[in-house]
């Protein structure tokens, strides 16, 4: 029985050993499961109405404002919003996060190494 208990101990032991060393020393498998087409906000103006100073104070807009772009992450979404003057576009991105599958084998290893304590202390 003692044999068993200590098998089982040396098991555990090896599994957490190996699930944090995995942990430590691979990176999570990130991929993109679906995007969403990019949204735009199209502005819509009469160029024939417009004076030479208000065109030359879009173009300036456009040319010295600084650009808006937000990062909003929330669960598996990743939404990315930027905009120019009056101009804004966004696109979503839904990701799913997991591990490449490695505790199998830190589970294999587990059972592999306790098989040869248990026969090593028969």
């Amino acid at each position: 029985m003692q044999k068993i208990i200590m098998t089982v101990i040396v098991m555990v032991a090896l599994f957490c050993a190996g699930f944090y060393v995995g942990k430590v020393t691979t990176k999570p498998k990130i991929q993109i499961v679906r995007q969403t087409e990019i949204k735009t906000q199209v502005v819509y103006r009469d160029k024939s109405t417009l004076t030479n100073e208000q065109i030359w104070k879009l173009l300036q807009c456009y040319d010295t404002s600084k650009p808006r772009l937000d990062i909003i992450i929330d669960t598996n979404t990743v939404t990315a919003k930027a905009g120019l003057c009056d101009r804004n576009w966004e696109r979503t991105a839904y990701i799913e996060v997991g591990d490449d599958g490695m505790w199998k084998y830190y589970v294999g290893i587990g059972v592999i190494a306790s098989g040869i304590i248990y026969l090593a202390l028969r």
